[in-house]
């Protein structure tokens, strides 16, 4: 029989090309407008130029208290510093308050209009960062607040009396006049189909000065959203919008110290959706939208303050569609929950959920149905995190093979790896998909190149990781947990002579996890049988020549006979199977030819499943299965960009 070339029957399958932000049709790029900046530090607050804003009112104490959670349990609060009158020269500006430290504080500020100073109001407050660990120092602050038609702007601090923060500064920024403000127009850009991308305003479009970006964007994993809103004013025309954007971004980046705006995703009052930070809206990009969810969520915020007011209905259908393109692009549920660090949170969330903060104020309410209308949007696929069957395409199917507690290892897991060191982990999901991905540790992995999923080997009957020393070559066992993974054990040097590391779960028919290595020196493959509690047998050569694949993958049963089989990938992409005889070796007729996997760089086998994932150097992928002879390939949703993925 003839067999089937993978190239050919892959062409209709496959992923479309990558979208990314692109100007909207009609609505020209605008060139980089800069943006220019007064600082004012914090004064003590006996200094004269404060005048009466040392003195706070019970009204303002319990404001301070309502709005910065973390001083609210202080019984005296005082006022630790506050600037003069600082002038406001331009009819739109951007403020915010800053310091050096992680001391929680209040922050309040009033603005002078022609009827002079107003009532003093509430700034959300927060020391965290932007989660990019090549990021440079950062600072405490407040949110960014827009200001429209003031004459002039107060800011001051609150907190427990002796707590006063060092060198805490107030940035009144002028985000400038670009040329093409006014040329953005008011049209929302809906969706054409279920899950389609919505019309994104680019970064270009809204006069991005990419010159003061630090570093270089991070990616993580998508598996919901954080939905904000930017408070400060609801007073601002459609032509304001570009120069509110520039101000939010010079204040995070030059004020807070982020490497770029925080928000992925911002939204306007007329629906109307613009790219925030730099990356590729399509692509999961780490933000800084809430402290410690940056990694695993995208974060999507709605320009205006709606602590009191309804958001208008343009702006919630438009978080909607861009929550229901994503879910579809990173194949989570919206109506579904993620668990992280041990709990449990809706895949759509707003910024109370997971912070200190009133945010996203009466946009909370409208979230449970946002992510109802996001998941009809998107077809209702649901790749196995909402904890029971999944819908896929209109049935019903049963939860992942193997299918771990939250958060625990499936010994048919691909690892992977973001760029903020955080590991993460996808398993296999019916005959041809995958999970969402999920969080498997917080701390950082980039210490090893080699990161693999075994059957137990610890004798805890948890499948556990293996990982291999990017320095030492040592060899590790991380015995897996019903959440995550325990403490590392060492299981000997010099397995950096190996050039494949092999976890192919029972390979000798024994009951036990056994391991298969290929030598980098001579080619050759050995098999190291598992004895249980993290000891191996003396290692027995099962064959050689093996130095001309570029990949060598524990499939499981690919063949069909109960026996685990190895697939071999040469470096043109030419894949094969070897069949193993279920007693540590391979059968006479070891080696058949599956076809060409040609234009792949990365495959895991996916142990005990029969299946392979291959990813694609623009990180789109596929599932791979037996086909006949040969194979069928079956383009997978998540996209791995940016993602180092562990394979054979």
């Amino acid at each position: 029989m003839r067999l089937r070339r993978l190239s050919t029957l892959t062409a209709a399958t496959m992923l479309a090309p990558a979208f990314w932000a692109l100007p909207a049709q009609g609505e020209p790029n605008q060139k980089p407008v800069e943006t220019t900046q007064e600082a004012a530090a914090l004064v003590d607050p006996a200094d004269p130029a404060v005048g009466d804003g040392d003195y706070a009112t019970s009204q303002d104490i319990a404001l301070a208290k309502d709005k910065t959670p973390e001083v609210a349990r202080e019984r005296d609060l005082a006022v630790l510093g506050a600037t003069g009158r600082q002038a406001v020269e331009s009819s739109l500006a951007v403020i915010g308050v800053t310091w050096e430290g992680d001391t929680p504080l209040a922050v309040q500020y009033r603005t002078e209009g022609p009827k002079g100073w107003g009532a003093w109001q509430g700034i959300d407050t927060s020391s965290e960062g932007d989660g990019v660990e090549s990021q440079a120092r950062t600072r405490a602050g407040s949110d960014p607040i827009v200001l429209t038609g003031a004459t002039a702007v107060q800011a001051r601090i609150l907190g427990a009396p002796g707590d006063a923060p060092r060198n805490p500064t107030l940035a009144v920024i002028d985000p400038g006049h670009g040329e093409g403000d006014a040329n953005t127009g008011v049209q929302a850009g809906a969706a054409q189909a279920a899950a389609s991308r919505p019309t994104i305003r680019s970064r270009a479009q809204w006069g991005a000065d990419e010159s003061i970006r630090k570093g270089s964007p991070s990616y993580g994993v998508v598996r919901g959203a954080i939905v904000h809103h930017t408070a400060g004013t609801n007073n601002y025309s459609p032509s304001q919008v570009p120069a509110i954007l520039r101000g939010i971004y010079a204040f995070h980046v030059k004020d807070r110290g982020w490497s770029d705006i925080g928000y992925n995703f911002l939204v306007d009052k007329w629906g109307r959706v613009w790219e925030g930070r730099y990356g590729g809206t399509n692509r999961s990009l780490v933000g800084a939208q809430a402290s410690g969810f940056n990694g695993v969520t995208m974060g999507i915020s709605v320009m205006g303050d709606y602590r009191y007011v309804n958001p208008p209905q343009a702006s919630i259908d438009a978080v909607t569609r861009v929550i229901a393109w994503k879910a579809s692009i990173h194949g989570f549920d919206p109506r579904g929950r993620f668990t992280h660090n041990g709990k449990s949170y809706r895949n759509v969330s707003g910024h109370r959920d997971v912070g200190q903060t009133s945010c996203p104020g009466l946009i909370y309410n409208y979230l449970p149905a946002m992510a109802t209308r996001a998941a009809a949007l998107k077809g209702g696929s649901s790749l196995g995190n909402t904890g029971g069957s999944a819908q896929v395409g209109g049935t019903t199917r049963p939860p992942a093979v193997g299918s771990p507690p939250s958060g625990g290892l499936n010994v048919a897991d691909a690892m992977l790896l973001g760029t903020t060191g955080k590991l993460f982990a996808v398993s296999p999901a019916g005959a041809a998909s995958i999970s969402y991905a999920r969080a498997l540790d917080q701390r950082s992995w980039r210490g090893y190149d080699r990161i693999l999923v075994t059957q137990d080997i610890s004798g805890d009957r948890f499948p556990d990781l293996l990982t291999r020393g990017r320095q030492d070559g040592r060899l590790y066992v991380h015995p897996g947990r019903g959440t995550g993974v325990a403490a590392r054990t060492s299981l000997g040097g010099g397995w950096n002579a190996m050039a494949h590391i092999v976890a192919p779960g029972d390979w000798t028919g024994d009951g036990r996890a056994d391991l298969i290595t290929v030598q980098k020196s001579d080619g050759k493959m050995y098999l190291y049988p598992g004895k249980g509690n993290n000891k191996f047998g003396s290692r027995v050569a099962i064959g050689q020549a093996w130095g001309g694949m570029a990949h060598v993958l524990a499939v499981g049963d690919w063949s069909g006979d109960r026996k685990p089989d190895l697939v071999g990938i040469t470096a043109s992409g030419q894949a094969y199977l070897y069949r193993g005889d279920g007693r540590g070796r391979f059968t006479k007729a070891t080696k058949s030819s599956l076809g060409s996997v040609k234009g792949y760089s990365r495959f895991v086998g996916m142990t005990g499943t029969g299946r392979i994932l291959a990813v694609r150097a623009d990180g789109s992928a596929a599932v791979l299965r037996p086909s006949g002879n040969g194979m069928a390939a079956t383009a997978v949703s998540p996209n791995f960009r940016g993602l180092t993925v562990f394979g054979g």
